[in-house]
């Protein structure tokens, strides 16, 4: 695990997450298709259960439309 991962809460990002692709229209499965992960594994991820990698959280922020920065602050 990387400084950087070590130093957010997965449960707050997964929550941005989650805002982030509601307000966008966007259900589990479009996200799901556009970082090529299956929705359990997005589910996992927004409710906190799961800490993705940099990467992974990189294409999320690329499919939501922002930084990964933004997503992680």
């Amino acid at each position: 695990m990387s400084a950087l991962e070590e130093q957010f809460d997965p449960l707050i990002v997964g929550r941005r997450i989650r805002e982030l692709r509601t307000k966008q229209g966007m259900n589990l499965e479009v996200l799901a298709r556009a970082i090529e992960r299956a929705p359990s594994q997005v589910s996992a991820i927004e409710n906190g259960k799961r800490t993705p990698p940099i990467l992974q959280l990189q294409k999320i922020a690329n499919a939501l439309g922002v930084t990964l920065n933004h997503l992680l602050s």
